[in-house]
This record gives C-alpha cells, sequence and structure tokens, in this order.
C-alpha cells in the first residue's frame, strides 16, 4: 500500500504463509570517478574530473595558470589544490558543481603545494617551502584559520603528506636521512616522526590503503632508475615493487574501496621533445593485475585522485 494507506493489494497470492517483507537496499548510482590535473602545455594545468571508465570527462576549472595536486574533500563536495593563478603556488578551494568562485586558503612567501583533506573534514595538512628554502609539513583548518608547521626542520625537507583513514597518523617524505624516506607522525605533532622505509632512492608521495595496514609510493628502480610504485606496511615487511615496468609511474593513490590504485606514467608516449614527458592516468587493479588507462590523448594528465566515495561494488 501507498504511504496514506491507499491502494492495498496482493503481491503474492499463494497458498502459503508469506511474512516479515523486506525493502532492497536503495539503489543508489555508483559514483566511481576522479579528478586530474591536465594541460596540452607544460607549465598551465586545469582540473579535470572523470569516471574511472574514461567517460563523462568535466572541465573543472578555466585558467591560464598551473593548477595542480587536487584532493577532494571528504563528502566529496570540494577540491582543494595547488594554483600559481596569483603568482605563487597557494592553496584554493572550490564547489565541484561549479557554484561560487574559487576560494584562495593560503597566502604564503614561498609555494604551498600537495594538500590533504583530514577524514573528518576539519584541516589539510600540506608541504610548504619557508624562508629558508627549506619544505616542512603544515596543517591548516578548512576555513584558512589555524595555521601551524607541523615538521619545522631546518636541515631537511619533509613533504607530500597524506593522512591515514581514522585521521589520527600523517605519512610523508623527507630527506632527514639523507635520501627520501617515508615518516610516520601523530597528526597532532605530539610524537617525533619515526622512519618508515630505508630505500636506496628517493621515495614520495605516499597514499594510505584504506584498511590502514599498507602504504603505496613512487621510488626509483634499482635497475635502471625510472620512477616506479611500490608498496610496503606498517609492520615493516620488505617494500615491494607493485609490478615493474620501463616507464615512469608516479603520483599512486589508493581507491576508497581498496581494490584499485591510479597512478600517472608516461607509458602513452604522447610527447616527442626531448627532455618533457608526457602523462596519462592509468588504474591498475590488485585483483586481477589488470592495467588501463583512464585519459587519452595528447593533454598531460597528472596527480589523480579519487572521489571518497568510489567503489566497484554495487551498493
Amino acid at each position: 500500500m501507498r504511504e496514506n494507506g491507499a491502494e492495498v493489494r496482493v503481491l503474492a497470492p499463494v497458498e502459503a504463509d508469506d511474512r516479515q517483507p523486506r525493502w532492497p537496499p536503495e539503489l543508489r548510482p555508483v559514483i566511481d570517478q576522479l579528478c586530474y590535473s591536465g594541460g596540452i602545455f607544460e607549465d598551465t594545468h586545469n582540473l579535470f574530473q572523470v569516471a574511472a571508465s574514461g567517460a563523462q570527462e568535466v572541465q573543472l576549472t578555466q585558467t591560464d595558470a598551473d593548477d595542480i595536486t587536487p584532493a577532494w574533500s571528504p563528502d566529496g563536495r570540494q577540491l582543494v589544490f595547488a594554483s600559481n593563478r596569483t603568482g605563487n603556488y597557494e592553496l584554493f578551494l572550490i564547489n565541484v558543481d561549479g557554484s561560487g568562485e574559487p576560494r584562495q586558503l593560503t597566502n604564503s612567501a614561498g609555494p604551498d603545494l600537495h594538500p590533504a583533506w583530514s577524514p573528518d573534514g576539519l584541516q589539510m595538512a600540506f608541504e610548504a617551502k619557508g624562508e629558508a628554502g627549506r619544505w616542512d609539513v603544515w596543517l591548516i583548518n578548512t576555513d584558512g584559520s589555524n595555521l601551524r608547521n607541523l615538521t619545522n626542520t631546518a636541515d631537511s625537507d619533509d613533504g607530500n603528506p597524506a593522512w591515514s583513514p581514522e585521521g589520527e597518523q600523517l605519512v610523508f617524505s623527507s630527506n632527514r636521512a639523507g635520501t627520501f624516506d617515508l615518516y610516520l607522525m601523530p597528526a597532532d605533532g605530539a610524537k617525533e616522526a619515526s622512519r618508515l622505509t630505508r630505500g636506496p632512492g628517493n621515495e614520495v608521495h605516499p597514499s594510505w590503503s584504506p584498511d590502514g595496514q599498507s602504504i603505496v609510493f613512487r621510488a626509483e628502480s634499482e635497475r635502471d632508475g625510472n620512477h616506479q610504485i611500490f608498496v610496503t606496511t606498517l609492520e615493516g615487511q620488505p617494500v615491494k615493487p607493485l609490478f615493474t615496468s620501463q616507464f615512469n609511474d608516479d603520483w599512486p593513490v589508493w581507491s576508497p574501496d581498496g581494490g584499485r590504485i591510479a597512478f600517472g606514467s608516461d607509458r602513452a608516449g604522447l610527447d616527442s621533445r626531448a627532455g618533457v614527458r608526457t602523462y596519462a592516468i592509468y588504474i591498475y587493479t590488485l585483483r586481477t593485475a589488470g592495467l588501463r588507462p583512464v585519459t587519452q590523448g595528447a593533454r598531460d594528465a597528472r596527480y589523480p585522485a579519487w572521489h571518497p566515495q568510489s567503489t566497484t561494488r554495487t551498493p
């Protein structure tokens, strides 16, 4: 029957007892999308939203500047990103539905890059270059208040922060031991950072698995020095490559459902100019070891970011 009691009717007229009816789960449309930074020219990028299948691509920003390193808000309604549209790389916020104007979040003397939204949506971590020429990991509230330096190191560069799923820890990259390794520290800065990896090359751009047990990142291959994607665990298990290739793979990010990793790669070979790499976005499926492109064409595509509700499973 309807909510008002009208139109009472029998659905199963059989000679048996039928009891305990249940509605099926609400059939919500599956959101399976990414944002990335794309452009034709090396120093000009805009933000694009695209389905994981490569369809339904939408341009989110329109600028002659460099809009890079996007990150979604936990509710999927906003994006924070770095842009040099004011002459210096600062952090900006936009509404994904296109309403309102971009809002500038930081106003620093040096560049601010690689923002990461906290799981509770209240603050962001990012890397910033100070007056002494060193990079540190900073925190700021999403309304632009309470800016503070989390690592505050005088003799090393710290950056590429990523939140743990529960929001209690940050993983970041630092060269305090010589080369860039991954470090862990409490998000409130209550304890000193502890070293997680000890690779021979630079290890950067970490991304946490949704279960909080593993971290994917980019490092140099010992075989040929190309950028490759590696995975490590919090229990100190040996670092292992996700897969090997002869190309440069970068900026890996774990999907919210835990089954895939998106990354940028120059394997498409889209630009023949000497010294200029053009990247495309790819998705690697962990269960099948399958690899497929998301973006195609001549546009350079970097810094993929999963929509926080992306999933391969129907609700």
